[in-house]
C-alpha cells in the first residue's frame, strides 16, 4: 500500500516542483536555493525511503510475527526493528528539512 500513495505523490511532488521551476525561473538551475534545495531534499528523501523502508517491511513483519508469536523467552526486539525506528526518525528529519526550506525560504 505505501509504494501506491508515497511513491506517485513523490514522483507528482518532484516533477511538479521542476516544472513550476522552470515556468517561473525558466530553468531549475535559476531558481532561487529554497527552492533547489527543497527539491533535491525531497529527491534525496524518496531515494532514502526506497531503500530503508520499502526494502526492509516484508523483513520486519516476518520479524515481530515471530518475535511476538513464538515460544521464546527472547525479549529483546528484532535488529530490523529497531533499524526500521532509525529510518523513520532519518525519514521525519527529511520531512522536517523540506518544510524548513518552504517556510523559511533561506537565501531568499
Amino acid at each position: 500500500l505505501d509504494s501506491l500513495v508515497v511513491l506517485p505523490a513523490l514522483t507528482v511532488s518532484i516533477l511538479s516542483g521542476v516544472g513550476l521551476s522552470v515556468d517561473h525561473y525558466d530553468s531549475l538551475g535559476q531558481a532561487p536555493f529554497h527552492v533547489v534545495g527543497a527539491i533535491s531534499t525531497l529527491l534525496s528523501f524518496a531515494v532514502w525511503w526506497a531503500c530503508t523502508d520499502l526494502t526492509t517491511q516484508g523483513t520486519a513483519m516476518e520479524a515481530i510475527q515471530e518475535w511476538t508469536g513464538g515460544d521464546s523467552e527472547n525479549t529483546d526486539v528484532p535488529q530490523i526493528v529497531q533499524f526500521r525506528k532509525f529510518s523513520n526518525v532519518v525519514s521525519c528529519i527529511f520531512v522536517a528539512a523540506i518544510y524548513g526550506f518552504m517556510v523559511l525560504k533561506p537565501g531568499f
